[in-house]
């Protein structure tokens, strides 16, 4: 030899190389349901994400509307407390 190493496979060699068809469907399936299973967990968590987004945008709203019907019914309750006032004055005063 002239110093170069040479490799000569044998069959054994390549046999425990090669790869069955079948063999390398199974593996693109694999991997190819990781990427979507991956995918799909991403989506879910912007789904839950987008969800709870909504119910805390829904609360401050409800919130909103219960601090306004208070406020409406206390001007409600002076409004007629002084419409009391006013006819009591008349009937008590006559």
């Amino acid at each position: 030899m002239n110093g170069e190493m040479s490799f000569e496979p044998t069959a054994g060699a390549i046999a425990s190389v090669m790869i069955s068809k079948d063999d390398l469907g199974t593996m693109l399936l694999e991997q190819i349901t990781a990427v979507m299973a991956s995918q799909l967990q991403g989506t879910e968590k912007q789904a839950v994400e987008k969800v709870s987004e909504a119910c805390s945008q829904k609360n401050r709203r409800l919130k909103q509307a219960k601090v306004a019907a208070q406020a409406e019914i206390e001007q409600c309750h002076l409004q007629k407390e002084k419409e009391f006032k006013a006819k009591e004055a008349v009937v008590l005063g006559s």
